[in-house]
Order: structure tokens, then sequence, then C-alpha cells
């Protein structure tokens, strides 16, 4: 729910970290943290100063993450975007984990819009 001048306020309880989901692409987000005694009664501290979390994600997937098994089909929606100029399909190269070049084989462009690139990706 979005909290008093646009924040949307998030109880992480006992976690250290928060995933943001579904950032935009080229998008600002504003993160503060407070804290409090986690055993017994206790007061909240202050917000702490607000700290720029300028993503500017150049690739969004959807969905962001795709657990499946040795050979199954695989569709996901990738935006890709580079100063606002248009990629070419041919231009992308899939990699497996950063590190394994994905053959042009086992992957098939289903549709090409400007930077809206949609592809089912068969890993074997």
């Amino acid at each position: 729910n979005a909290g008093q001048n646009g924040w949307q306020v998030v109880q992480v309880a006992l976690n250290t970290s928060l995933a943001i989901d579904n950032p935009l692409l080229d998008s600002s987000y504003f993160a503060q943290v407070r804290c409090k005694n986690r055993y017994g009664p206790g007061f909240w501290s202050d917000w702490s100063t607000p700290y720029n979390l300028k993503l500017g994600a150049e690739v969004l997937y959807f969905p962001s993450k795709i657990l499946t098994s040795v050979g199954s089909n695989v569709s996901f929606h990738c935006i890709y975007k580079n100063k606002n100029k248009n990629v070419l399909s041919r231009k992308i190269v899939w990699w497996l984990n950063l590190a394994e070049e994905i053959p042009e084989s086992q992957y098939t462009l289903v549709n090409d819009r400007g930077n809206v690139i949609i592809d089912t990706l068969n890993y074997m």
C-alpha cells in the first residue's frame, strides 16, 4: 500500500534484504530503513536518510526467474533498452548463468517489435 507522500512501507521483519519485484526500466527507487529491539519492548529508531537506488536496468525478463527441468520448453518476455535505441534481435546473444553461450539452434525468436523480444528457449 502506498504510504503518505507516495512511499510504500514494506514489513521485512527479521530479513536483512528485500527484493524489488518488477522494477521499471531506467527507474529510480528510494529506500529508508529504521530498526527496533528484536527482543522485548522498544521504540523504533528514526528513519534513515533516503538512499537513491537508481536501477537503470537495460534488460528486464518476465517472469524474472524460471525453474524447469532439462529439455523443457521455456517461454519468457525480454525487454531490452539501450539508450532508447532499438536493438536488432540478431545482435542479442543468450548465455547460461553468464558463463556459457547458448547456441542459436537452441532458442527461437517468436516476435521482434523494437525493444520487445519474445523468445522460446529449449536448453538441454
